[in-house]
């Protein structure tokens, strides 16, 4: 990053061109190839040549967002099944 983002005679003004094209497009590569979803948390990091950009185990939102969709199909299937009883 310190490399790719410096310049003689521009200073740090390409940093944030470095930035897109080390770390902001690797983000992308991996939503889109849906390695990355909402609520889930990366680490950046580098080896000292590359960045290595890591997706964390820990995703709550997520999985809340499952426990939610997965609670609402289960109350549908009782409620569904308690009207056949019913009749």
């Amino acid at each position: 990053m310190q490399k790719a983002g410096f310049d003689i005679v521009y200073g740090a003004r390409p940093l944030r061109r470095a930035l897109y094209e080390l770390v902001e497009d690797k983000i992308a590569d991996m939503i889109l190839k849906d390695e990355l979803e909402t609520g889930d948390e990366i680490t950046i990091d580098s080896d000292g040549e590359k960045i290595i950009i890591k997706k964390n185990n820990s995703n709550l939102l997520g999985r809340l967002d499952q426990l939610a969709k997965l609670s609402y199909k289960f109350i549908q299937k009782i409620s569904k099944n308690r009207a056949v009883f019913a009749t």
